[in-house]
């Protein structure tokens, strides 16, 4: 656990069983393009009205 792990983010994420997309550190994502997560946040929304988003501590440090 800590900085480069997102055990507990992930581990939330599945009890939850509302959460549409986990950001952990261990996985590196893109904002924009295909399959970057701008787009699957707006499905979510014109879909579904609301997008629960979790963020793990660390996620997207090389986006900085």
């Amino acid at each position: 656990m800590g900085r480069n792990s997102g055990f507990i983010a992930m581990h939330s994420t599945l009890g939850a069983r509302v959460v549409d997309l986990c950001l952990v550190p261990e996985v590196k994502f893109y904002f924009d393009g295909p399959g970057g997560i701008v787009d699957h946040i707006y499905e979510r929304l014109l879909s579904h009205g609301k997008a629960v988003v979790v963020v793990a501590e660390g996620a997207g440090q090389d986006l900085i």
